[in-house]
């Protein structure tokens, strides 16, 4: 339980007879005990990731002492708590920030967006003093919300660099992961974590390999997707042929051993199969795996035109599980479709 929550409730006490608190009372009220108590940055940090991962929790004590609390209270509790957290993130360490951006973003909103747009010079000012989890998770809360903005990506690819050697399977596929999410590309960076992951390539799990491969076949130059192979092996040791083929034999091996046990996930499959289809890798015995063990119930409709333009380009429609019921009607989807390139 999070000590400011915990400390929150006992300010809040038990409610009026007849009288349950209205969303805006609620706001007003965290607003009230931040202003009087000694709350630290660590404490907001905590308190935000509290209420993402345990809102059920959150939401069982406010009941525990006679409020009427929902989901729509832990809500707007999250969204006070976070205004008064990023009003004061200047005063937030390195770690206390990432931890308040990881998990804002992981529900975000435009007055997020804008709040984060605004903290350019004081997130740039903590990036200097974040190993590479941490800078793999403040990029990724600016991959959820899609603000671009370079001199934060700057930083994170110098200070990236810097500590690269020391970086985990976890960091180094989370940093690829969010530039390609971004569609940037910082070339020192990425050659330099291309040779962490050739090193760290037996340890990295199957999820971890589908992000590194899709992370590289976002960075291929647009005129060279023709023939992308050629162009990532042409260029010797400047290019990733050599990180590819490490990755590729790793995959194969991994969705190999996969069972109906332990099932690849969809998104896993997905992410598989967009970087596959973009590099142009035609693997039969393992695209039939990928493609059969996709969920069907999870795609959405978006998902469905991924899956379709996958079969399409790596010429593996007989590898579908169930071909007529991927060609479901896009209603609403025509700009996902044109934007697939279908």
């Amino acid at each position: 339980m999070s000590r400011l929550f915990r400390r929150f409730a006992k300010h809040v006490g038990r409610p009026s007879p007849g009288l349950p608190m209205s969303a805006a009372s609620w706001s007003s009220a965290f607003s009230d005990f931040v202003s009087i108590g000694a709350v630290s940055p660590a404490d907001l940090a905590a308190g935000s990731t509290f209420l993402w991962r345990r809102s059920r929790e959150a939401q069982a004590m406010l009941v525990g002492i006679g409020h009427e609390a929902n989901e729509e209270t832990i809500q707007q509790l999250s969204q006070s708590l976070r205004r008064e957290a990023l009003s004061r993130l200047h005063t937030f360490s390195a770690v206390e920030m990432t931890e308040l951006l990881h998990a804002c973003s992981r529900t975000p909103t435009d007055d997020f967006r804008r709040k984060l747009v605004a903290s350019s010079e004081v997130v740039r000012g903590r990036i200097s003093s974040l190993e590479p989890r941490g800078l793999a998770l403040v990029l990724n809360a600016y991959a959820r919300v899609q603000v671009k903005d370079q001199a934060v990506f700057s930083a994170v690819s110098v200070r990236g660099t810097e500590t690269s050697e020391g970086a985990d399977p976890q960091a180094v596929t989370g940093l690829l992961f969010a530039f390609a999410k971004l569609r940037v590309y910082h070339h020192r960076l990425f050659s330099i974590l291309k040779k962490r992951v050739t090193q760290l390539a037996d340890e990295l799990p199957l999820v971890e390999v589908a992000r590194c491969l899709f992370a590289f076949s976002r960075s291929l130059p647009l005129p060279h997707k023709k023939e992308p192979l050629a162009f990532a092996y042409q260029l010797g040791h400047r290019g990733f042929g050599d990180v590819l083929s490490v990755l590729f034999a790793r995959l194969e091996d991994l969705v190999r051993s996969a069972s109906e046990k332990e099932p690849i996930s969809t998104d896993t499959c997905l992410l598989s199969l967009q970087a596959l289809e973009v590099l142009q890798w035609r693997s039969p015995s393992m695209l039939k795996v990928l493609f059969r063990q996709l969920d069907e119930r999870l795609l959405s409709a978006q998902d469905h035109v991924v899956v379709l333009q996958a079969a399409s380009r790596l010429c593996a429609g007989s590898f579908l599980r169930a071909p007529a019921s991927l060609t479901v009607p896009f209603a609403g989807c025509s700009e996902d479709v044109g934007a697939a390139g279908l």
